[in-house]
């Protein structure tokens, strides 16, 4: 984790609610400080009298450390965003609790982070009590390709075998350069790949430049597991916001079922705030009613008024802090 405990608007002191952000995949904590001062929700919220943490997901570059395994181990891999519900985010939070004598905070989270709370408030049902208030910027329970395009969808659902089948455990987006994205989308041969990485990864390459293409993955670089890839693509094919798919054999074993089992939403009873982009290639909007149909305490839902708002532009969007960062410190201070 990274912590702004104080700014030069907002000195110092023992009682500033703490706030924890969590990014998304293949990202970092530098997600929600990328664009400077002025800009960048970690800042703003620092200004606004917040304790800010910023959490680092299992594996990217300031989260390698294991007391036995090592990043080359396989093993070190195995886990998805529901590991890091489970069992991460707790720990974090407990810290936090323990470093600022309070006993409960903000969140606000992005794309897998936002996958990452709902685990760990369905299955960890205490946690609802330590959360004043949840924004989830482009949520991610539910992932639906566009079935028109049979190639697209046919490509997404083997994505997670094909990568098994190289013995790909991880991604490391130090290797995958900004105009490697650029490249794959106005190539003809490779522009049905391109939908693919879009579907999973939440691109919208056509709203943004060369120079900021492949913003999901910003510096530093970071490395991400293939089974969080995996566990994305069952949700695409279920239909379903559910635990991770082990196969019939060992989901017995694991569930007592041969099908993983839903996660509960309906234990989520946390204040929550819905933000969602009209031009989002991995959130779409009826899934995001859903979500607000589905949580018991779900307080606004909020469509950012720019029709070519995607997935990426909570990162590096234009204008982000009038559209999105302003809004999100009013919504935590009329809760605070």
């Amino acid at each position: 984790m990274h912590r702004i405990p104080y700014s030069p608007k907002s000195p110092a002191a023992s009682n500033k609610p703490a706030v924890f952000l969590q990014h998304g995949i293949g990202s970092s904590s530098y997600s929600w400080i990328a664009l400077g001062p002025n800009i960048s929700l970690g800042y703003l919220l620092a200004d606004a009298g917040y304790d800010v943490w910023l959490g680092n997901s299992r594996g990217n570059i300031y989260s390698l450390n294991h007391t036995t395994l090592t990043p080359d181990n396989g093993d070190f891999w195995n886990f998805s965003f529901e590991e890091m519900g489970i069992f991460d985010l707790p720990a974090e939070f407990e810290y936090i609790f323990g470093i600022t004598k309070q006993d409960s905070l903000f969140y606000e989270g992005f794309s897998m982070g936002t996958s990452m709370f709902f685990v760990l408030t369905s299955e960890n049902p205490e946690y609802n009590h330590k959360i004043k208030f949840m924004i989830a910027e482009a949520p991610v329970v539910l992932i639906r390709v566009d079935t028109g395009n049979i190639l697209t969808a046919s490509l997404t659902v083997i994505l997670g075998d094909v990568l098994n089948a190289l013995g790909i455990k991880a991604v490391d987006t130090a290797i995958w350069p900004r105009q490697f994205f650029v490249d794959l989308c106005v190539n003809e041969l490779t522009h049905s790949l391109c939908d693919v990485v879009k579907s999973v990864f939440g691109l919208n390459l056509t709203t943004v430049g060369t120079e900021v293409a492949g913003a999901r993955f910003p510096h530093p670089a970071s490395v991400f597991p293939v089974k969080t890839i995996v566990h994305y693509i069952q949700i695409v094919n279920s239909g379903k916001f559910q635990h991770f798919d082990y196969g019939e054999k060992e989901n017995l074993q694991k569930y007592n079922q041969v099908t993983p089992p839903d996660y509960n939403l309906s234990a989520v009873v946390v204040p929550v705030a819905l933000y969602y982009g009209p031009s989002d290639q991995i959130v779409n909007p009826k899934d995001v009613l859903w979500l607000n149909e589905t949580l018991p305490n779900c307080i606004e839902v909020y469509r950012v008024p720019r029709d070519s708002f995607g997935h990426e532009n909570f990162v590096d969007g234009q204008d982000i802090k009038s559209l999105v960062n302003d809004r999100s410190i009013d919504v935590f201070n009329n809760f605070n």
